[in-house]
């Protein structure tokens, strides 16, 4: 598997000394934190953020790979069911904005409904309203 990150010590002290600074920017801690990064892309509202979900019970088929940027239709995964054969057994996924795959499920069996990942885009999407963190 790709984009996996060896920890170790010099990760652990690195997470250690962003973490102590951001409770400094907070007021948390006393000192002077230093100033912090420029961010690396555009914050998203998460009405922006589309919620991916399965539309059947099946095994998922991935056709979008973290950080990949998806258009809107584009096919991000095909659900299996695997009672069902060839091509009437499986059902195409498709992204509701375009953005950037930011999260994949990595179990790969799934029941109907569920998140299987999230495009974050720029633009609020219609269906996204009320509550916007998942249960």
């Amino acid at each position: 598997m790709r984009g996996f990150i060896d920890i170790g010590d010099d990760l652990a002290r690195a997470d250690t000394a962003a973490l102590m600074n951001a409770l400094r920017r907070r007021g948390y801690l006393t000192g002077t934190p230093p100033a912090p990064c420029e961010p690396l892309c555009e914050m998203t509202g998460f009405d922006a953020c589309d919620i991916v979900r399965t539309p059947q019970f099946g095994v998922i088929v991935y056709r979008a790979a973290l950080g990949d940027r998806v258009a809107r239709g584009q096919p991000v995964a095909d659900i299996v069911s695997p009672s069902l054969p060839g091509r009437e057994g499986r059902i195409t996924v498709h992204a509701a904005t375009d953005g950037v795959v930011v999260t994949r499920r990595l179990k790969r069996l799934v029941a109907a409904n569920q998140v299987i990942a999230k495009i974050a885009g720029s633009v609020p999407l219609p269906h996204r309203k009320g509550y916007l963190l998942e249960d």
